[in-house]
């Protein structure tokens, strides 16, 4: 049997409605099936948790790494930005270690993402502008040029996705990536067991410093899903 989520359950779920809400609705419905995803309704649950909480609830499918203080970007990013100076206490700090001033790049997210994302999985030097054009997108959180490629290859067997990194941002594609990759990855599995924090370690990564945080929202979320879409 194959479940999917209908546009009333996706706005109770989200607060999101008219056309916006059935273009999501039908590519979200459209990546659980063409994956084989959608022969459970827990993993659907899981899926769409992770999804809204990545995108902060369907509203945001590229990354925004602007910081209005430097001593933010310092902290965040220690390898690559410094700061030394007086914080919004006016107090001095000074934190990271790295070898950019992060006053140069407070207010401008194209600019921390050609530094923190350069020489990286593919990524050109700060200049090179691929900070930025393959910056994290969608709900899977797609970064680096060498992973649009090899994303890009195992769905459509070119690579769209590199030439045009923008669709990832598009529902379709943002979809079907965090399908592709949770297929791939068998979250499918985790998601039968119940264990859905082990899936938000997967999708986050074991060592992302903000993996609790993660966690507590995913969870929020989950609690928001269950209590709309829910089938014995």
């Amino acid at each position: 049997m194959a479940y999917s989520i209908t546009v009333t359950q996706f706005t109770t779920i989200s607060g999101i409605s008219s056309g916006k809400a059935q273009e999501i609705t039908d590519a979200i419905n459209a990546s659980l099936a063409r994956f084989e995803l959608d022969g459970s309704s827990k993993n659907i649950q899981y899926f769409i948790a992770q999804a809204a909480s990545a995108t902060q609830n369907f509203s945001c499918f590229s990354v925004q790494n602007s910081y209005p203080y430097p001593e933010s970007l310092a902290t965040i990013y220690p390898d690559t930005f410094f700061y030394r100076g007086l914080n919004r206490e006016n107090r001095p700090v000074s934190i990271g270690q790295g070898q950019l001033d992060a006053t140069v790049y407070v207010n401008d997210s194209e600019k921390v993402c050609n530094a923190v994302y350069a020489n990286t999985e593919g990524n050109g030097d700060e200049a090179s502008g691929d900070g930025w054009k393959y910056r994290p997108r969608g709900p899977l959180n797609l970064a680096y040029r060498s992973n649009y490629g090899t994303m890009s290859f195992n769905i459509y067997n070119d690579d769209r996705l590199v030439q045009d990194p923008d669709l990832v941002s598009d529902y379709t594609d943002a979809f079907n990536t965090l399908a592709w990759y949770w297929k791939t990855n068998s979250l499918s599995i985790l998601a039968a067991a119940g264990h859905y924090n082990a899936i938000t370690e997967k999708l986050c990564g074991k060592s992302n410093l903000d993996l609790r945080a993660a966690q507590v929202d995913r969870n929020r979320y989950l609690s928001i899903v269950v209590k709309t879409f829910f089938i014995k």
